[in-house]
């Protein structure tokens, strides 16, 4: 759900990243992760973006970013 933000009173939240792969219709467990801190969706996505970007990718790979367990943003391969 990219555009949703999460305002904590002004203090960083801490976010899972991870990239999956899609296993019959469904993202698996992360072959790879980090958590990240951020003040708001827009500031982790653009850190997970980034990090994403630092890091070894499999082919057909998504990347997915959490919020107390629950996915606040899922981009497809391609779009990261």
């Amino acid at each position: 759900m990219i555009g949703v933000e999460h305002r904590w009173g002004g203090y960083m939240v801490t976010y899972k990243i991870g990239l999956c792969l899609m296993a019959k219709d469904t993202l698996g467990a992360p072959y790879q992760g980090t958590s990240i801190q951020a003040m708001s969706a827009a500031d982790v996505l653009h850190k997970a973006k980034t990090w994403a970007a630092s890091v070894i990718v499999e082919d057909g790979s998504w990347l997915q970013v959490l919020l107390d367990g629950k996915s606040i943003a899922s981009f497809p391969p391609g779009k990261f």
